[in-house]
């Protein structure tokens, strides 16, 4: 059941690439300064929001009315939810199955203890962003890393069946700065950026 999981938001991956290569921010100029005129990032991706919608479009199509934004990591979500350890958050993508599920007075247990397909955390390191402000953007690669963490306790506690995290990397910083050494083997990442421009391939 995870290879098939895994399989549908490969396929989603690799459609979400074929928008990215026609629209992304690398075909454009990006944003430099406040001053500077020709700031502009292109009609489809401007923040990280529009990069988890896109994706979430493409997931649709492989599970249908099962996709949702910006998912609570709460005790309500959670049954081993542990306030000394875990912190209250959002997942920025998340893929459940609940068309079979049977709503009773035992719904939120069974909900809390429910395995869901997907979990994906998205970052963007925009067009422009190695020019005046590089260093901002450098500071968020550790974000990546955390969020990489995370996912690889959430399967590890059996939360979900797969984990990714979804780089959307126009001036190729990340891919720069990256070390796939310390990236954990269990969580997938979907690495959107000139670099993979053509040959398109998922991940790193």
């Amino acid at each position: 059941m995870t290879a098939e999981v895994g399989g549908k938001l490969d396929a989603a991956f690799e459609r979400f690439l074929s928008v990215y290569t026609r629209f992304g921010g690398q075909n454009y100029y990006g944003w430099d300064h406040h001053a500077d005129a020709q700031n502009f990032r292109g009609p489809v991706f401007w923040s990280e929001q529009d990069c988890a919608f896109r994706l979430g479009l493409e997931l649709e199509k492989e599970f249908p009315f099962c996709v949702h934004y910006e998912f609570s990591v709460a005790s309500w979500t959670f049954a081993d939810f542990d306030k000394a350890i875990d912190k209250i958050g959002r997942i920025d993508l998340a893929v459940t199955d609940l068309h079979d599920f049977v709503e009773n007075e035992t719904s939120q247990e069974r909900f809390q203890r429910h395995q869901h397909d997907i979990f994906i955390e998205a970052k963007y390191f925009p067009a422009g962003c190695t020019k005046t402000w590089r260093y901002d953007h450098e500071t968020k690669v550790p974000a990546v890393y955390a969020d990489a963490a995370r996912l690889a306790k959430h399967l590890e506690r059996g939360h979900c069946k797969v984990g990714a995290c979804l780089v959307v990397d126009d001036d190729g910083l990340f891919a720069e700065l990256y070390d796939p050494a310390t990236w954990p083997a269990s969580v997938r990442l979907l690495h959107a950026s000139p670099v993979k421009i053509p040959g398109i391939a998922v991940g790193l």
